[in-house]
């Protein structure tokens, strides 16, 4: 658990340096540490996989509905506006 909080830490750090957007380093940093926290809290490993499950369960259910009624998947997660 440490190694992956100070690597998604060590991640963000150097975005900073680089000056590139913090938006994906810093959403990476926080899904560790709710990661950490649900491991800590359950009392197992097993735990820190939970946001993954969650996430593609989630997949699951969206892709089907973005396949009804007839918007893409990929439309959902992208920009509107293009730009």
């Amino acid at each position: 658990m440490l190694g992956a909080l100070a690597l998604a830490v060590l991640i963000r750090a150097a975005r900073l340096l680089k000056r590139q957007p913090l938006t994906y380093a810093l959403g990476g940093l926080g899904a560790a540490i709710v990661a950490i926290l649900l491991a800590r809290l359950s009392g197992s490993a097993e735990g820190y996989f939970l946001p993954g499950t969650f996430t593609s369960a989630a997949t699951v259910v969206v892709v089907p509905l973005s396949l009804a009624f007839r918007w893409p998947f990929v439309a959902w997660n992208s920009k509107r506006g293009g730009g």
